[in-house]
């Protein structure tokens, strides 16, 4: 069965009864691979919706990540939202100051629906010798009436290594079972995670079973945005002839590095395209173009830009923190300090370059350049097996996947190769079964 489907369907299964009594409507929670960041790294995220209702129809998810200080967004982008789940990965600025950053995310449906919140959590960004960011205000969370329920996890979830201690550049091999009270096999879908430990929060509680019994209720009220409800897609806007509606469908073309995909608009010249329609490779641009041949230059492309809009304002809310968040600047390591110009100048030869058709020089107002939804992109797994780099790899994530599923036995396995980099490491999955959600981790060493 489809992973994202088996999501999907075990989430019905424990949310059902409850359903009517969540006040936030998606419970939109992001698990990202760690809490704290240098700059040019990667924010490798899995988004999931904890109360899907397959009756809105669910398509985009927008991630950024704000600055509070300045009260403007860092970086906006869209991804593929399906059946209540989304893959993406941010890539932090070389020039990023250190500080702590809101890093929020909400779905196409945000502005329709008044009782959605945007998701928020706090990630770090730090720079060795530079002073931690200080917030202005700090809030602890009550204790909550609702924490026997997170103590008590219905899954037993065994996460286990083939040892506690490795080599640099050695495998792991890392195995999951999953079984109920009576010892029986229980199907689960979960992230998995396996970073350096100082990249943890200490004694952070944040994780999926605290978000869907505590922290989605703790959340600021979403911000008045919408100027009049309406659904926000990726890509969306209107055709003029000169001044004045075309009257007519008007035949477009989206056009990627890989793809040119006609479509046309509504009578009235409007366009919604949802994410799945224009996805591309990352960090690559897409055009849209009028199809008329010679007659194109006679229309006007104008495109909306909601998303943005929503942002910029919620970069304006004072997201709280609690004391749990507020970490020192000290999480180098020695081995860390002593390559740290690779570590923040490395160049990243994963982004694929652009081939669009078209010029950013050469656009006209019936060609507009434009962002679109990006494809997943695979977590770079070395494999020293055959490999033979020369570089050293001190990475602090070391393994990420987006999601796994155990088979019907409870089971699954995954593997990877350690880097150069010596310290304690933690490797925590993140997920769903039938029965409730559920959060598992396990410490090793490097040596």
């Amino acid at each position: 069965m489809n992973r994202i489907m088996l999501w999907a369907l075990m989430l019905w299964s424990i949310n059902a009864p409850a359903r009517q009594y969540i006040h936030n409507s998606t419970s939109l929670y992001l698990q990202t691979d760690k809490h704290i960041y240098t700059p040019s790294e990667r924010v490798w995220f899995t988004g999931y919706m904890l109360n899907l209702d397959t009756s809105v129809d669910y398509h985009t998810m927008y991630v950024s990540l704000l600055d509070p200080i300045a009260h403007k967004p860092v970086l906006l982008e869209k991804f593929i939202l399906s059946s209540g789940v989304c893959y993406g990965m941010l890539d932090l600025p070389d020039s990023l100051r250190s500080g702590d950053y809101p890093l929020i995310a909400f779905t196409n449906n945000y502005l329709l629906d008044s009782i959605e919140q945007e998701f928020h959590q706090w990630v770090s960004v730090r720079r060795p010798g530079e002073r931690p960011f200080i917030p202005s205000h700090v809030e602890g969370f009550k204790s909550p009436a609702t924490q026997q329920k997170i103590d008590e996890c219905k899954p037993i979830v065994s996460l286990s290594a083939d040892s506690s201690e490795y080599h640099q550049r050695s495998q792991t091999k890392w195995a999951v079972q999953i079984k109920d009270q009576d010892g029986k096999a229980v199907r689960g879908t979960f992230t998995v995670s396996c970073v350096l430990s100082n990249r943890l929060r200490e004694n952070s509680n944040w994780n999926i079973r605290r978000f869907y019994y505590i922290d989605q209720h703790t959340f600021a009220n979403q911000q008045q945005i919408n100027t009049g409800p309406h659904d926000v897609y990726p890509v969306s806007g209107y055709v003029l002839r000169g001044k004045k509606e075309s009257g007519k469908a008007i035949p477009m073309l989206l056009m990627t590095s890989s793809n040119a995909v006609p479509f046309q608009t509504s009578k009235k010249g409007t366009f919604k395209l949802k994410a799945d329609q224009v996805i591309a490779p990352w960090n690559t641009d897409a055009y849209l173009s009028i199809a008329k041949g010679n007659n194109s230059m006679n229309f006007r492309i104008v495109v909306w830009d909601d998303q943005q809009r929503i942002v910029n304002k919620l970069a304006l809310v004072d997201y709280p923190y609690s004391q749990e968040m507020v970490v020192d600047s000290l999480v180098f390591t020695a081995k860390e300090l002593e390559n740290i110009g690779t570590l923040l100048h490395q160049g990243d030869t994963s982004r694929p370059p652009a081939n669009l058709p078209v010029s950013a020089s050469t656009e006209q107002e019936y060609l507009k350049k434009i962002k679109p939804a990006y494809l997943p992109v695979a977590f770079p797994v070395a494999d020293y097996s055959t490999d033979t780099i020369a570089g050293l790899n001190i990475g602090t994530t070391l393994y990420w996947n987006y999601q796994l599923t155990t088979d019907e036995q409870g089971k699954a396995e995954f593997s990877f190769y350690t880097g150069d980099l010596p310290g304690d490491y933690t490797c925590f999955i993140q997920g769903l079964t039938t029965l409730d959600y559920f959060v598992s981790k396990t410490e090793f060493h490097i040596k």
